[in-house]
């Protein structure tokens, strides 16, 4: 399958069902957030946990 004939049926398929595809596109916006906040809140914990072990 060409990449355009692809485009075409995701656009087709956004045309028929917009409802659907804006809440996908809102959960995986949300799933993606959660998931890099997830990863900061562990990086930042164990970033602090190394300054102080570093500073005692």
């Amino acid at each position: 399958m060409e990449i355009q004939q692809f485009q075409n049926r995701v656009s087709e398929y956004i045309k028929s069902h917009p409802h659907e595809v804006g809440l996908l596109c809102l959960f995986a916006a949300f799933a993606l957030v959660w998931v890099q906040a997830d990863n900061i809140g562990a990086f930042i914990r164990g970033f602090f946990d190394g300054v102080y072990d570093a500073g005692h």
